[in-house]
């Protein structure tokens, strides 16, 4: 399964993506963009949304994995041990 190692590149394009946006926001020639200017603000708003709730998952599947894991062994060791008894 695939992992995010790292989400410094995302958050670094997006810093970088709203801080334009905000500069875009402060011209005074922004009326004719101003709702593609919103649309994107929202757009990377939810960009930076779903990388934290995907990291947020990924921690806990990560924790989960290795208990699950854990129990497939118990479960294994304990046939092998029915086997032998």
């Amino acid at each position: 399964h695939f992992k995010i190692k790292s989400t410094e590149e995302i958050n670094k394009a997006i810093e970088d993506n709203q801080i334009s946006l905000s500069t875009f926001k402060a011209s005074r020639f922004i009326k004719p963009f101003s709702r593609e200017v919103d649309k994107w603000e929202r757009d990377i708003s939810h960009v930076l949304e779903v990388t934290e709730l995907w990291l947020t998952v990924q921690r806990q599947w990560l924790y989960l994995e290795v208990n699950f894991e854990r129990q497939r062994q118990k479960r294994n060791h304990f046939s092998e041990n029915i086997l032998f008894v």
